[in-house]
């Protein structure tokens, strides 16, 4: 059995690079476990990650908005789902994108069943408080086996963000903390030069859900380690600053440069590997499988049932998609997006119903029907993901 070694942040001594010089401060176990069977993440059912947002602040500044956090759901969603820009990726790696089937929404309801908008606001007198042990007492974590807790909080100069290996924290600290500055593509992110993309929050989920560095254990890259996934390529160089405009070679093979949990800027990354998203969906069925059990994503008035003739295709779905209630007829259609908005709304449904989704934001929808004769709880629930 490997020993994970516990999770801290640290500050990377680069000196030349400014406040934002790297994505991640977090600590690497030294060893790790293959996974070489692909077939773990073939056939598999799209999971959804109830995503909690614990914004810890000092000054109105770091107090981000909402919707600089949905912007950060919605590169989640991209990034997860390999519906991003992926034009940067080399020919020689094309075949190598995955998409990595999960998805991620805002969560709706906590788990003593209580409705809540999936941000949690928590003032606070400390500085730097995401170096703090502190941290964890201020705005605690709300069921780590269940939610993925995020805390936003002043990280300080040097660092981006810090993630949990998997079974590497005690569960009231399991999670990720990311720098106000580095959340999604707006407000504060939208200051910064180099990662102002949202993947600094991409890069961390992989360390969560158990992905090494491409170039290994090590803070700058060694021929001789490994990320312990067969189809990424040793790699001694880190590529921070500007991006490669092509194939880029260290330890007799190319680089994947351009993979999410490499070093580099936003900017560059565009990628999970099939080998990465096989690491990631084992974790999901072994050490994490709660969040794959999670009902958080659904409003507090709502819970699936399971065997409703329902049919929702193509799913995904691009301009277009269909609801079919097969046997019976819904007294409302309600179709709500991973951030928790109604885009669409129709009473009295009995046939097959088109919804135009061309002006609909890419990304998680859950379509909802219900019958007003029916349990107050007990509604129909169908996810589909627009690409």
């Amino acid at each position: 059995m490997i020993t994970k070694i516990s999770t801290t942040c640290f500050l990377l001594l680069l000196s030349l690079f400014a406040r934002s010089q790297t994505h991640c401060g977090t600590l690497q176990p030294a060893d790790g476990e293959p996974i070489t069977d692909l077939s773990v993440a073939q056939n598999r059912d799209i999971i959804t990650v109830s995503v909690l947002f614990h914004v810890v602040y000092n000054t109105d500044e770091q107090n981000i908005s909402d919707s600089q956090i949905l912007t950060q759901l919605d590169v989640l969603n991209e990034d997860f789902r390999a519906i991003n820009d992926q034009t940067n990726v080399p020919v020689g790696f094309q075949d190598d994108v995955a998409d990595a089937e999960i998805e991620f929404c805002l969560a709706q309801r906590l788990p003593d069943g209580t409705a809540t908008t999936g941000i949690i606001r928590t003032p606070t007198t400390e500085t730097i408080i995401g170096l703090k042990q502190v941290l964890y007492t201020t705005s605690p974590a709300a069921d780590s086996e269940h939610y993925l807790n995020v805390w936003v909080a002043d990280l300080g100069g040097g660092l981006n963000g810090t993630a949990t290996f998997p079974g590497a924290a005690t569960p009231d600290k399991d999670g990720i903390v990311i720098d106000p500055h580095f959340v999604g593509t707006t407000g504060l992110a939208a200051e910064e030069t180099r990662y102002n993309l949202g993947r600094t929050l991409t890069h961390e989920i992989g360390h969560y859900l158990d992905l090494f560095h491409v170039f290994g254990t090590t803070s700058g890259g060694s021929c001789s380690s490994d990320d312990f996934v067969e189809d990424t390529p040793n790699g001694e160089n880190t590529y921070l600053g500007d991006c490669p405009t092509g194939i880029e070679f260290s330890c007799n093979s190319s680089d994947m440069w351009m993979n999410f949990m490499y070093f580099t800027d936003d900017a560059c990354m565009s990628m999970f590997s099939a080998g990465q998203k096989a690491r990631m969906q084992n974790t999901l069925l072994t050490t994490r499988s709660g969040l794959a059990e999670s009902n958080g994503c659904l409003p507090v008035s709502t819970r699936e049932v399971e065997q409703a003739n329902v049919t929702v295709f193509p799913n995904p779905a691009q301009n277009l998609f269909k609801i079919l209630p097969a046997d019976g007829k819904y007294d409302r259609l309600q179709i709500i997006s991973g951030r928790g908005e109604t885009v669409f709304f129709r009473n009295n449904i009995d046939v097959e119903i088109t919804v135009d989704c061309t002006d609909f934001p890419r990304g998680l929808y859950f379509v909802i029907l219900k019958n007003e004769n029916e349990n107050e709880n007990e509604r129909t629930v169908r996810r589909i993901i627009l690409q």
